[in-house]
């Protein structure tokens, strides 16, 4: 029997300086024999009932590309904030067999795939002579204020013994046009309470208190470290956590999750909001890591 083909990637940087996921040479795929392994495997792949997958659905859409919707107990990046949540994930892929290149969009937990939804456009290019693979992913500057949100916010009420609902993809009170997570009545919350709430979470949570009263905690995964913050904001208005993925110099802010109080009785509004940036790194490595090893393994298994 043929040995599985190895693909392994690591981090680089392009010819432009900016950071890339590269493979090693791939010598016993033909580009072609590989989108078609990645293809079949994006559109059929099978849902683990051992793993964090629940259902998966494909359709196809009009100009060539198919959207993908993955219900999962989610892990990875996004619980390094939230917590364990299960959620379904909707994105839009494109093989592009004539220019050699895979394109997909991400929208997280929007259904309706709105442009201010898109999260991230990951881009999979195949190089030739060798046959090699380069990726990497635009992170997109989206609010969000979805089931994830709510999720996070309702998890972080319970934990503090606070009673209120938490509804997700709300108009925003201050920010016109805009959609929050909003919780019901708080009475008597101010935010020096809230603050005192969320930064007791954040100690329990193995933070380290800073000189300055804000508090940082560090999340150990299974690939790399993440670094976030809890502050209050300048003019003390609200609370914000800032995520900086793996920059442990809290210099490269990926994501801020805000936190502000309206209304009488008071109220919570809640919402993330994501930094425009280039990911070559770690992170971007992990999800072409699990999607091609996942196609390779599932070719395998259909062969055997």
């Amino acid at each position: 029997a043929m040995g599985q083909t190895e693909v392994k990637f690591q981090c680089s940087e392009g010819l432009d300086g900016q950071p890339l996921v590269v493979s090693n040479p791939i010598d016993d795929l033909t580009p072609e024999q590989f989108w078609n392994m990645l293809e079949n495997y994006l559109r059929n792949r099978p849902v683990d009932p051992n793993g964090y997958d629940i259902a998966y659905n494909v359709r196809d859409l009009d100009d060539g590309g198919f959207v993908t919707a993955l219900t999962a107990q989610l892990s990875g990046a996004i619980t390094l904030v939230l917590g364990p949540v299960s959620g379904t994930i909707h994105a839009k892929h494109y093989i592009r067999r004539e220019e050699d290149m895979y394109v997909f969009y991400n929208y997280y937990t929007d259904e309706t795939l709105s442009d201010d939804a898109l999260s991230e456009i990951a881009y999979l290019k195949a190089e030739l002579d060798p046959f090699r693979l380069e990726f990497y992913m635009d992170e997109k500057p989206c609010r969000m204020a979805g089931v994830l949100i709510q999720n996070s916010t309702a998890a972080a009420l319970k934990k503090a013994n606070l009673e209120a609902e938490v509804l997700a993809s709300q108009p925003s009170p201050v920010d016109e046009g805009k959609q929050s997570c909003l919780t019901g009545p708080l009475p008597g919350m101010t935010n020096d309470k809230l603050f005192a709430i969320m930064k007791k979470q954040a100690l329990d949570d193995h933070g380290t208190e800073l000189p300055d009263g804000s508090v940082l905690n560090e999340q150990e995964g299974l690939i790399y470290t993440t670094y976030k913050t809890l502050s209050k904001s300048e003019d003390g208005s609200m609370v914000v956590v800032r995520s900086f993925g793996q920059d442990d110099s809290l210099q490269e802010l990926e994501m801020t999750w805000s936190h502000r109080l309206f209304g009488e009785p008071p109220r919570l509004e809640v919402w993330g909001q994501k930094v425009e940036r280039r990911d070559g790194g770690a992170k971007a490595m992990s999800i072409i890591d699990a999607i091609v090893k996942g196609a390779v393994e599932f070719a395998a298994s259909e062969k055997s």
